[in-house]
């Protein structure tokens, strides 16, 4: 009775030994599992986070990347303009220096081509009036070409001769009486020119002209 009880005690403490053991077992393993759970969710949810802030890193760093690929073209662009901008400048002052070497040689040209007219017109003026010689006509072709040659650098002549003097385009710079009467009433008409008055094609005035006029006779 006593070995039965002893061994049945001892069955039963063994048994309650093992359950114990086996619980404390399980809670522990359970524990354990929770654990691991939490912990691989953890890393799970750090994993996406760090992904997708290495998403975004590489997005911002390709906006930069294009961002800066652009800043480049547009300074390459105004580097190209400025270059441009910078030669036309250039191309525009050689220009202007051309024509301002073109308009100081017609202005010469002009000058040298009215100088050989007065010239030729001196000639003519210190010739007897009426006289006509082998020169004669060599004198009025000259005149005439250089009147032409003159037009063609739309500079022409004022028309005076016969004419009432004007103050704007002429010097008076004599006078003279009228032999014969005149058929026509002009007053202070212009009797001859000592110097020819020219105007280009705009009206602009070059040079005025030189002219000697009738008296006028003062009636009583």
């Amino acid at each position: 009775m006593i070995l039965e009880k002893t061994v049945g005690k001892g069955v039963h403490i063994l048994s309650f030994e093992f359950k114990w053991l086996f619980g404390k077992k399980d809670k522990e393993n359970t524990v354990e599992n929770v654990m691991q759970e939490y912990f691989t969710l953890h890393t799970e949810k750090l994993h996406a986070e760090l992904e997708e802030l290495r998403q975004q890193l590489s997005k911002m760093v390709r906006l930069q990347y294009k961002s800066g690929q652009e800043t480049q073209s547009t300074l390459e662009q105004l580097g190209e303009e400025l270059k441009r901008f910078e030669q036309q400048r250039l191309d525009d002052k050689v220009a202007l220096e051309t024509l301002s070497d073109l308009v100081r040689q017609r202005e010469s040209l002009v000058g040298a081509l009215i100088r050989q007219l007065d010239d030729i017109d001196m000639v003519c003026d210190g010739r007897k009036e009426g006289t006509e010689d082998q020169w004669s006509p060599l004198l009025r072709h000259w005149s005439k070409r250089i009147l032409r040659e003159l037009g063609e650098l739309d500079i022409r002549e004022i028309d005076v001769l016969g004419k009432t003097f004007a103050p704007q385009t002429a010097d008076c710079i004599g006078t003279i009486a009228r032999v014969l009467p005149s058929e026509i009433d002009i007053p202070y008409e212009v009797a001859s020119v000592v110097k020819r008055g020219f105007v280009d094609n705009d009206g602009v005035l070059l040079r005025k002209a030189q002219v000697i006029t009738y008296q006028e006779v003062e009636l009583a």
